[in-house]
């Protein structure tokens, strides 16, 4: 649920990744990254930028 939330926020308002991360309850940007990746294929830069 803290992903597709997260997802919802890169994708609607243009904050920060880490605040993202932060907001999400994730402590580290780096884990929030690689599971977002995994779980999207994109990185939370590459789904904003598209």
């Amino acid at each position: 649920m803290r992903i597709l939330k997260a997802k919802k926020m890169i994708i609607n308002i243009g904050i920060m990744t880490k605040e993202i991360a932060m907001e999400c309850g994730y402590d580290y940007v780096q884990n929030f990254k690689r599971l977002f990746k995994k779980k999207f294929w994109v990185s939370p830069e590459q789904l904003r930028n598209e």
